[in-house]
């Protein structure tokens, strides 16, 4: 399977992956490491799904090595492993959910009843969204230049000016650091420290890890609100596009709902 943001792992582009049927060993691997922190128990599931990833200068195969590159996948890729291995044990692709129309508040409920009456959206006709991986040469990168400039402070007290930000695709690891740092609750806060985590060009020049721990946040603070939702929509491209139509069956409105697929996960650690 295609990923849809490939890996860099060990100076390798990964861009495919082999996936397998989750062993109740890896889902009582996963439940234990839920314990110790949300996406510690992504990078467990997602190593014990793999059964290769494949690029044009080599595969990976080996258990060992597979479980450390789980930890470098972005979360995007990470979430379509999860989610596509669970749907190799289960027929049952359906989402439930309740949506409000927001032109008359009608509630519009898609739930299963029979196999006469379902309503429920599905994941196998959700789209994957891949990214142009340019080959097996270059990592993706997201650059952004900013609506109008940031100025941020050094601690050798000169300014410096960011016009434009480049960062990778958040990852496994980067989530799981930010995790230990602020805590597992995916609000604007999260979110800023893991563009900040992600950081790794500055007007277009690289900046180094120490740079990134030392003034990411920093910039991601200085950013319009605007532009931050714009960068969070770029980190969101690629992967399983959740985006579903909806119509309202009392005044005719159609809009679009995003599904929510974190059941399927949930599900399967309870089953």
């Amino acid at each position: 399977m295609k990923l849809p943001i490939p890996v860099e792992f060990r100076g390798k582009i990964y861009t495919e992956m082999d996936l397998k049927e989750p062993s109740p060993n890896v889902l009582a691997d996963t439940e234990s490491a839920l314990k110790k922190g949300q996406h510690r128990a992504v990078a467990t599931m997602v190593g014990g799904v793999l059964s290769a990833l494949r690029s044009t200068s080599g595969d990976i195969v080996d258990r060992k090595e597979l479980e450390q590159a789980a930890r470098k996948f972005p979360l995007r890729s990470a979430e379509v492993a999860v989610i596509y291995s669970l749907l190799e044990r289960d027929e049952d692709d359906g989402i439930e959910g309740v949506y409000t129309c927001p032109r008359c508040g009608e509630k519009i409920v898609c739930e299963y009843v029979d196999e006469y009456d379902d309503t429920r959206d599905h994941i196998r006709s959700l789209k994957v969204v891949n990214c142009d991986s340019n080959g097996d040469q270059i990592a993706p990168l997201i650059f952004f230049e900013l609506s109008s400039p940031v100025d941020i402070v050094t601690t050798d007290r000169e300014t410096l000016r960011v016009s434009d930000i480049g960062m990778r695709h958040p990852t496994v690891a980067d989530a799981m650091t930010v995790e230990a740092q602020i805590g597992a609750d995916v609000n604007i806060k999260f979110q800023m420290a893991l563009m900040a985590e992600s950081l790794e060009r500055i007007n277009g020049e690289e900046v180094n890890r120490s740079f990134a721990s030392s003034y990411g946040m920093m910039v991601m603070n200085k950013i319009s609100r605007t532009d931050l939702i714009a960068i969070s929509k770029m980190t969101t491209a690629f992967g399983i596009d959740q985006t579903v139509q909806k119509k309202c069956h009392e005044c005719g409105k159609v809009w679009e709902e995003v599904v929510n697929t974190s059941n399927f996960f949930v599900s399967a650690l309870d089953s």
